[in-house]
Formats: structure tokens, sequence, C-alpha cells
């Protein structure tokens, strides 16, 4: 995993995403220095706890930021091999129900590239809807009782599953964001998940993370 930013600009775009060994635990965070509508989206290392969720410049939004969560996500963990058809194969990012994260989700897909491929979004009106993803993004907006039951069935499978809902890591979930002191965004990973789901995590992204484990089911004997 390189360490150098990578820089795409256009007319409409400028980015760098970087992440460091040099970030301070729970510092990893995007940095916005202007927003969309100014034509530059900026995400570096940083010494803060991690992003204010209000009083950005630039208009930028709390999903906006997730947006860059997302992909960022992308370059500090591994999928297996078998979990892409061939080496053409794109990097699926899904969105279950209502997309918070949809112009800035689609702005990541045109400009950046997961795992050395290209990114494409799909995004699943409902549960019935869904096809295999590398990355599934599930908006607090979902039904808990769907939250449960795309955990259940897709246990063991090469996903990263996000969410954004209190207690959501320890149910299963690989990923969640949470709302950390003084209103930042905060992000938890929980280490049983990604290692059932046989995805490798970057040591030095869960030391910027609350690691979590997951809870005994009823019935587990745990």
């Amino acid at each position: 995993m390189s360490e150098s930013p990578t820089r795409i600009a256009d007319s409409k775009l400028s980015c760098v995403y970087a992440v460091g060994p040099e970030a301070k635990r729970g510092g990893w965070c995007p940095t916005i220095v202007a927003g969309f509508a100014a034509g530059l989206f900026c995400l570096a290392p940083c010494s803060l706890r991690a992003q204010p969720l209000a009083g950005r410049a630039g208009g930028i939004t709390e999903y906006d930021l997730k947006a860059a969560y997302l992909y960022n996500f992308t370059r500090y963990i591994d999928w297996p091999q078998e979990a892409f058809g061939d080496a053409r194969s794109p990097f699926v990012i899904g969105v279950l129900g209502d997309d918070p994260l949809r112009a800035a989700l689609d702005e990541v897909a045109r400009r950046k590239m997961a795992q050395g491929r290209k990114i494409v979004i799909r995004r699943f009106k409902s549960w019935k809807d869904y096809q295999p993803c590398h990355l599934l993004f599930l908006p607090r907006t979902v039904e808990n009782g769907i939250k449960k039951n795309v955990i259940t069935r897709t246990r063991g499978s090469p996903l990263l599953l996000v969410g954004e809902t209190p207690g959501l890591a320890r149910r299963g979930a690989t990923v969640n964001f949470y709302p950390d002191i003084n209103g930042t965004i905060g992000f938890e990973i929980n280490v049983d998940a990604t290692t059932e789901r046989n995805l490798q995590v970057d040591a030095r992204l869960l030391k910027l993370a609350r690691v979590v484990r997951s809870s005994p089911q009823p019935g587990s004997g745990s």
C-alpha cells in the first residue's frame, strides 16, 4: 500500500487522498480546505481526532466526508483475490436504501480507483435487489431488522459492511461510523468481523480506529 498521495486535477475537481503512518490515533480524517463548489476537495492526515460534522467551509456535508472515508478504507484494507472475477473486474461499492452519499460517492467513482480497479457504484432500493459487492454502506435509515438480515446473510463473504448506527459493529458490521466528542466523526472496526470475512486491515488503520469485538449472539454459548 503506497504512502504517496494520489493526485488528480481537472477543471472541476482537484483531490489529494493521503493517509500516513504519522497520523495520530483517532486522527486519520479528511481535511477539507474548500468545498466541491470551489473545485477543491482535499483529504490528508491531521492531528485532530476527527473531522467536525458542522461548521465546515465550502458547504461540505457529513456525507461528503463519509464518502471520503469509504474511499480511504479501500486503500488500507485488502480483499482476497477470489473476491474478484478476474484482473479486469471492477471494485463494487453498494448502498442499500436511500443514498445520502450520492453526489460525493459518484465523484469518487468518477475520479478514483480502488484496489487498482475501476470503481462501480450500485444502489439497491431494497435487500431483495442486492447483488454481491466489495463494500456495502448501510445508512442509518435502513430498518434494524434489515441490517441484521444483511449481516447474517453476508457473513463469511469478503464484504466490507459499513454502517452508521450505534452498536452495529458489535452486531457484526465490519466498520461503523459514530459521532465522537465535540461533534466529530469517528469510526470503529470489528476485528472479529474482518477476520471472518477474510479482509486484511492495515495495522496503521487499526491504530486510528476504535477497535471492537463481536457481541455474543443468543444461544451461542459464549
